[in-house]
């Protein structure tokens, strides 16, 4: 067996069949009625090659992968012609096979997508650990020559970072049960206040940012709605923490909430402003303008907000006005 990886092959012949041929090919392949049978029950994505390596056949599972509506809009291709990412594809090429002096190639595709996403999971998970982590470390440091009168204060700085430290796991276990459709919501009745308060209690001085300045808007309404606290305070803890890593410790982040109609809002502004060219990007799970693979933080909030609170997640972001993420959340809950 040769393994390709990524799996566009550099070596390829310069000539192609034309469509006639293939078509002669894939009939070859497809008068044996247990053979489309046994490769579309294969778990995964299998194309077969002639011996110019060009596509004849392949399965649903392909097709599906590639998103195309059938594998005849395949035929005649290479696996270059339609794989965008191969990065993100790898394939094992299987010993050849003969039918009617024809040689055929089976390729089976493996979608790396999901592995790359958990590894982008677990990237931020670690960064964000060791970052709490090491500010307890540093506290417990100053905590040996620390008089009684500074005592009270830094217990507490480190009964904060054991809290974040918790919070940071708990989220991190939530998010990956989100990811495999395993995560329960538990919906309750709720205070707008009681749940705003409490985001700002934990962002306040987070590691991650410092002491800042969050705000409650002047305008915003104290109402109660039905939802998950667990679920809702993660989205908002993510915006607001989004908005102080954007901003200078000068500017000011402002939570608003209101109802309309059958929803509840929240929304969260700071005065920076989304570059035009990333703000198309900003809930893939791996974009980030942080870095690679720390793209994890409006991903989640779009998924815990959508998928699991059945609401929705906007944001408008301009120079002149600034950010503002909103989530819309039914009043009587999912």
């Amino acid at each position: 067996m040769t393994v390709l990886a990524p799996v566009v092959d550099n070596k390829l012949p310069d000539i192609r069949q034309n469509l006639h041929a293939i078509r002669q090919q894939r009939l070859l392949l497809t008068q044996s009625p247990i053979f489309e049978k046994l490769c579309h029950s294969f778990p995964k994505p299998v194309v077969i090659l002639n011996r110019t390596r060009q596509v004849v056949w392949a399965n649903k599972q392909t097709v599906t992968l590639v998103g195309i509506d059938s594998d005849n809009q395949l035929r005649g291709s290479r696996l270059a012609d339609f794989i965008n990412n191969p990065q993100m594809i790898s394939g094992s090429e299987q010993d050849p096979f003969e039918v009617d002096d024809e040689i055929f190639f089976m390729v089976i595709l493996e979608d790396s997508r999901s592995l790359f996403q958990r590894q982008s999971l677990e990237r931020t998970f670690f960064h964000d650990l060791l970052n709490t982590a090491g500010g307890m470390q540093g506290l417990t440091g100053i905590l040996q020559e620390a008089t009684d009168d500074e005592l009270p204060q830094l217990k507490d700085s480190v009964q904060n970072m054991a809290d974040q430290l918790v919070e940071e796991i708990l989220s991190q276990r939530d998010l990956l049960a989100a990811e495999m459709g395993q995560l329960k919501a538990h919906i309750q009745p709720l205070a707008s206040v009681e749940v705003v308060s409490s985001v700002i209690s934990s962002y306040q001085s987070h590691s991650s940012t410092g002491p800042r300045d969050i705000l409650w808007a002047p305008e915003a309404a104290k109402f109660t709605f039905h939802s998950d606290p667990t679920l809702i305070k993660r989205v908002l803890g993510n915006m607001v923490k989004n908005a102080l890593e954007a901003t200078n410790r000068s500017d000011k982040v402002t939570i608003n909430c209101g109802q309309k109609g059958a929803e509840s809002w929240f929304s969260v502004h700071n005065p920076g402003a989304i570059p035009l060219e990333v703000q198309p990007q900003l809930f893939n799970q791996s974009f980030s303008t942080k870095g690679n693979g720390r793209g994890t933080g409006t991903f989640s909030m779009q998924l815990f907000t959508e998928k699991y609170l059945n609401g929705r997640i906007s944001f408008n972001s301009n120079a002149a006005a600034g950010t503002t993420f909103t989530i819309h959340l039914p009043i009587g809950g999912p």
